[in-house]
C-alpha cells in the first residue's frame, strides 16, 4: 500500500482516517444511543394513560407506553437507601480493624444477604390494599438508582406511579415465568425533537463517513495505528481510483436497496419501530442495515458523478477515422484517399514603416502607452505578395507581456500573451474571440476569455493568471527583449491552435517550431546573459 511514484497511486490516508472516524463514532452512537433513544421519544404521547394496576396486566400498554398507574404501592424498601443505611450503621458503631474484621461483622449480620435479594429482584408494584405476598411480580421497578427513587417518591406523595412502561421477558429461575412491565422514569427520555436530530444526524455520519472513508486508500502506517478505518475502507475498494464501471456501480446500488429492504423488514415491520410493544434490537439493527444500505448506493452514485466530471475535464485527442478500403482497391493495392488534417504554417510578419493603425488599432495602442507600454511595432501580416494587414503588437508590464490586436471583418481582436520560465505560454483572449469554451488547458499552454474587449480591463485578469500559474509551478515569468516581441506573439498563435486542436475546435497539425529562444513544443526557456 505504499508509494512509489511510479507504478502505484497515491494513497489518501486522511479521508481514511476522518471517514472511519465519522463512520464508526455515529455507527456506535446510532446504534446504541440514537435509535433506541429516538424509538423510547415516538412512544410516548404529550400526555399520561390513566390506569389501574389490574388493567394494565389485563389489557397491556396499548398505543402508548406514557402510563399514569393509579393506587398502587411498592412492596418493600429502596435497596440504594438500605445499603446507605447499612453502611451508616457501621460507621456508628465505630468499628475498627482490619478488612476481615468488617468482613466477619457484615456476614454475620446478614447484610450481604440483603444487599444479595435486593440486587437479584426489582421491587414489585402492587395494588393498594392488597396483599404483596399473593400479588403475582408482573408490574415492577427496576434496579436504578434514578428509577428508583422517583417511583417510590411518586408512591409516597400521590399514590399514583407516572412514567414509560415497557414490556420485558422475566429472568425468574422460578417454573412459573410471566411477562413484566418494567417502569421507566420519564427524566430519562430525550425530547422527541432532540432524539430526532441525533437519529438523523448519526443516519448520515454513517452513511457520509462509509463514503469518505472508502474513497481513500490506506498507507502502511495507517493501516498500523489506525486499523479500525483502514478495515471499513476496503468496502469502497472496488470504486476508489475509477476502479468502478458501470456493473460495479449498479452492483452497488442493489446491494444498498437490499440492505436498505432488508432494515425496514427488521427495524419497523418485526421491530415494531415507533410502537410501544417495539423490540430495540430490531430497531437498532434497523438502522445499521439501511444507514450501510444508504452509504453503498451513495457511494455508487457519487463514484459516477466524479468519473463523468473526470472524463468532461480530461482532454481528447482529435483524430481522423480512415475510411474502409473497397475490394477494388485491396485488389489494385490502390492507394485509398484519405483525409489528413493540414500542417500548421506560421503567417508571415513584414516590419513597414508605411504601415498605418487603424482608428480602432490607435485607441487600444494610446490606452496601453498610458498604462507603460511601448510603442507599437511597425509590422504588419503580409497576406500576399501585394496587401498587407496591419497589427498592433506592444511589449509591457515591466516586459513580461505581449499584447498582439488586430481587427479581423470589422471586430477588434486582442491577444495577451506570457510566457513561464518553465515554458508555458499564457494566452488571454478578447470575449468576442470565438472559441468553445473559456478556459482551456493543454500541455505547452492555456488560454482564457476575458469577459471584456477593452485591452486595459484585460490586462488585470491576464495578469493574475500569470501570476498564480507561476506561483503553482514554483517558477517566474520571462522578462522578453524588444526584439522578442514577433517572436512572443508567434509563439501564442501556435501554442491556441495546437490547444484548440487538442480539444476537436480545429483540424490542425501543429509540429514542432523554435522562436528565437523559446521552443515548441515547450521547454524551459534560457536567461539571457546580460554583456
Amino acid at each position: 500500500m505504499g508509494y512509489s511514484g511510479y507504478n502505484s497511486t497515491r494513497p489518501r490516508s486522511v479521508l481514511v482516517i476522518l471517514g472511519g472516524l465519522i463512520a464508526w463514532a455515529s455507527l456506535a452512537g446510532g446504534v446504541m444511543i440514537a435509535a433506541p433513544e429516538y424509538h423510547r421519544a415516538m412512544t410516548m404521547s404529550a400526555e399520561p394513560t390513566e390506569m389501574t394496576w389490574q388493567q394494565l396486566v389485563d389489557e397491556g400498554i396499548g398505543k402508548s407506553n406514557y402510563i399514569q398507574l393509579v393506587d398502587v404501592q411498592l412492596s418493600g424498601k429502596n435497596p440504594f437507601d438500605v445499603y446507605g443505611q447499612m453502611l451508616t450503621e457501621l460507621e456508628q458503631h465505630g468499628l475498627e480493624g482490619t478488612e476481615q474484621h468488617l468482613l466477619d461483622v457484615a456476614t454475620e449480620s446478614g447484610v450481604f444477604e440483603e444487599i444479595a435479594c435486593a440486587a437479584m429482584e426489582p421491587v414489585k408494584v402492587y395494588p393498594k390494599g392488597a396483599d404483596p405476598m399473593t400479588v403475582p411480580m408482573r408490574v415492577v421497578v427496576p434496579q436504578h438508582r434514578r428509577a428508583m427513587t422517583d417511583a417510590q417518591q411518586q408512591v409516597r406523595e400521590s399514590g399514583t406511579l407516572t412514567g414509560r412502561f415497557t414490556l420485558s421477558e422475566c429472568n425468574s429461575m422460578g417454573e412459573r415465568c410471566e411477562p413484566r412491565y418494567e417502569f421507566e422514569s420519564v427524566e430519562t427520555v430525550l425530547p422527541l425533537h432532540q432524539a430526532r436530530q441525533y437519529f438523523w444526524l448519526a443516519f448520515i455520519g454513517v452513511a457520509v463517513g462509509l463514503v469518505i472513508c472508502g474513497a481513500g486508500g490506506p498507507s502502511i502506517y495507517c493501516c498500523f495505528f489506525f486499523q479500525g478505518p483502514s478495515l471499513l475502507s476496503l468496502l469502497g475498494y472496488p470504486l476508489r481510483y475509477r476502479r468502478g464501471k458501470s456493473l460495479t456501480r449498479v452492483v452497488y446500488i442493489m446491494i444498498g436497496c437490499s440492505l436498505i429492504s432488508y432494515g425496514y423488514q427488521i427495524g419497523i415491520v418485526e421491530g415494531h419501530f415507533g410502537r410501544a410493544d417495539g423490540v430495540l434490537y430490531n430497531v437498532a439493527l434497523g438502522f445499521l442495515c439501511s444507514s450501510v444500505g444508504t452509504a453503498a448506493i451513495l457511494g455508487g452514485v457519487t463514484n459516477f458523478i466524479t468519473g463523468r466530471l473526470h472524463f468532461s475535464f480530461e482532454p481528447t485527442q482529435n483524430t481522423v477515422q480512415q475510411p474502409k478500403l473497397t475490394y477494388e482497391q485491396l485488389c489494385s493495392v490502390a492507394p485509398p484517399e484519405i483525409k489528413k488534417p493540414r500542417a500548421y504554417r506560421d503567417r508571415k510578419l513584414v516590419e513597414s514603416d508605411a504601415v498605418s493603425l487603424s482608428s480602432p488599432l490607435q485607441a487600444v495602442a494610446n490606452g496601453l502607452a498610458d498604462v507603460g507600454f511601448s510603442e507599437p511595432h511597425p509590422v504588419a501580416w503580409q497576406e500576399d505578395t501585394k496587401s498587407i494587414c496591419p497589427v498592433l503588437l506592444q511589449l509591457g508590464c515591466r516586459d513580461m507581456v505581449v499584447v498582439d490586436a488586430e481587427e479581423v471583418h470589422g471586430d477588434l481582436q486582442v491577444r495577451m500573451v506570457s510566457v513561464l520560465q518553465d515554458g508555458l505560454t499564457i494566452i488571454t483572449l478578447s470575449a468576442n474571440l470565438r472559441v468553445d469554451s473559456d478556459t482551456r488547458f493543454g500541455s505547452n499552454g492555456l488560454y482564457l476569455v476575458s469577459e471584456s474587449n477593452h485591452a486595459v480591463k484585460m490586462l488585470s485578469a491576464h495578469l493574475e493568471k500569470t501570476i498564480s500559474s507561476a506561483e503553482k509551478r514554483d517558477t517566474v515569468v520571462v522578462e522578453l527583449q524588444p526584439t522578442e516581441v514577433i517572436d512572443v506573439s508567434q509563439l501564442g498563435r501556435r501554442v491556441l491552435t495546437e490547444i484548440r486542436s487538442l480539444y476537436g475546435e480545429e483540424s490542425i497539425e501543429v509540429g514542432p517550431s523554435r522562436y528565437g529562444r523559446f521552443r515548441f513544443p515547450a521547454v524551459s526557456v534560457p536567461m539571457l546573459m546580460n554583456a
